[in-house]
């Protein structure tokens, strides 16, 4: 077999040529050839025959001494190598960016564009949760200022840079923590003016997606809603002298951002990071279960003080407490937080059918106006049953203790019977069958056109929506009276 430049690579092979795969602005396939009278035809320091059959996956470019056109040669990427604190790796001279960071490998191990040093084979050098081209020359979001690839905190406010600039990312299954806050209007980045559309945007507080979603165009938050005390939004320079930053800055020098609650769910920024409760800085309730995430962790600490509840019982669904703000569902007994009745504090079950089923079980007495075992009864029952962690958010109670006020009234029971239109109907049971408890007027209202107003359903315990249940022979109602 012929080699006449010897090589170890046969001169057809030379002159026919090898396709190999170039991973550059896409992944390019290339048939490349080589000089059967040279042993090393582009002068590399690699022969042909090693560029050939050793080099990356199909082989790289032995008529091209950069085959991946990085600025790094093939030799350097390949045997020579580099080093990053003491320690050697190498990169892949057929991919210009090795660690798929944004940046081309030799922009990595020379002073480029982003005038840092950094590991062209690691795409987050500072391990900040940050791609290093993300870091300086490709910043996720608009209006913002660059990070150091080299320091994962570059503002030094105990937060890391990319849980700071955080976008929405399917790939990374991350929510956004980019969170525009404008007291005054602003333009949006990349909008064109047209006759219908002035791009200008209202102040409030705005998330930012990525650069595929841009903002959201519906406000998160009005600005009443945010807690923005002692939070300065100066004129920014970024968005034309508008007054709007985001609601977490990572870059150096930037506004004072880990000591507040934009979101205003009661946790500081600094104890949202993930070494703390790892929930969303600009998202009051992380795992949406209705409970904002502050009264959670509150409350969480509470049921532990107390001995409610033990690390140990907690510690083996894997959450944090009785209510863990980065998770939905902390027991994992398929109930969501917001709807839990840790503390048992809501109506008695069997007095309830009782009293709006009195022949439930009763061969011998028909009278029933809600039964327990319709979609409808077992709807009301578990409702009143059950006075949930979202109901005592509502109503400012305790979900770990059942009687908030001492005064030996369950929370339940007590928040049910109160009556706030004072029209003689319970504000619970006005809840649970619509009508507004903050509206006498609906007390002499047929709701359900059987020939009682609805508080004289509500006197008898009679289902007002049901026409065939109504006060019985005997039962008196006068409500004009009363």
């Amino acid at each position: 077999m012929a080699d006449t430049d010897g090589d170890g690579l046969r001169d057809g092979i030379e002159v026919m040529g090898w396709e190999i795969l170039v991973v550059n602005v896409g992944v390019q396939r290339i048939i490349v050839t080589s000089d059967p009278g040279l042993y090393d035809t582009d002068a590399d320091g690699l022969s042909d025959f090693v560029e050939f059959s050793e080099l990356c996956d199909t082989g790289s470019n032995a008529s091209n001494p950069d085959t991946d056109g990085d600025g790094l040669g093939d030799q350097a990427e390949a045997l020579s190598g580099f080093t990053w604190e003491g320690e050697s790796y190498f990169t892949d001279a057929c991919m210009f960016d090795t660690d798929n960071d944004g940046l081309e490998d030799g922009e990595e191990v020379i002073a480029g564009q982003d005038n840092f040093l950094t590991h062209a084979n690691n795409s987050d050098t500072d391990d900040d949760g940050l791609k290093d081209g993300n870091e300086v020359l490709f910043v996720p979001r608009p209006f913002q200022k660059p990070t150091n690839p080299l320091i994962n905190d570059t503002d030094a406010d105990g937060m890391l840079d990319g849980w700071e600039m955080q976008v929405k990312s399917a790939e990374d299954n991350t929510n956004s923590h980019s969170l525009w806050v404008a007291a005054s209007s602003w333009s949006r980045p990349g909008c064109e003016a047209t006759q219908t559309n002035n791009c200008l945007m209202e102040p409030g507080g705005y998330v930012w997606q990525n650069y595929l979603g841009g903002f959201v165009l519906e406000a998160k938050y009005e600005i009443w809603e945010m807690n923005l005390s002692g939070f300065s939004i100066p004129a920014n320079a970024l968005c034309d002298g508008c007054s709007g930053r985001w609601a977490l800055d990572p870059s150096l020098d930037s506004l004072a951002d880990a000591n507040y609650d934009v979101d205003n769910d009661s946790l500081m920024n600094s104890a949202e990071a993930p070494d703390r409760w790892n929930t969303n800085p600009v998202d009051d309730d992380t795992d949406e279960d209705e409970l904002p995430d502050g009264w959670e962790v509150r409350y969480s600490q509470l049921a532990l003080e107390r001995g409610l509840v033990d690390n140990l019982s907690i510690a083996s669904s894997g959450a944090r407490g009785v209510m863990d703000p980065s998770m939905q569902d902390s027991d994992l007994d398929g109930i969501t937080d917001g709807q839990e009745d840790p503390d048992r504090d809501g109506l008695n079950r069997s007095g309830l059918v009782k009293k709006y089923c009195p022949g439930y079980d009763d061969p011998t007495n028909s009278q029933c106006h809600i039964n327990p075992d319709t979609p409808d009864g077992v709807r009301f029952y578990d409702n009143l049953e059950n006075y949930t962690n979202f109901e005592e958010f509502q109503n400012g109670t305790d979900p770990v203790t059942n009687d908030t006020d001492g005064d030996e009234w369950n929370d339940g029971p007590e928040v049910y019977y109160q009556d706030h239109d004072q029209d003689g109907m319970a504000t619970g049971w006005e809840y649970h069958f619509e009508f507004d408890p903050y509206d006498s007027a609906d007390r002499m209202v047929d709701t359900d056109g059987d020939g009682h107003v609805n508080y004289c359903e509500y006197k008898w315990d009679t289902n007002p929506r049901n026409p065939l249940s109504f006060p019985g022979q005997g039962q008196l109602c006068d409500p004009f009276a009363e």
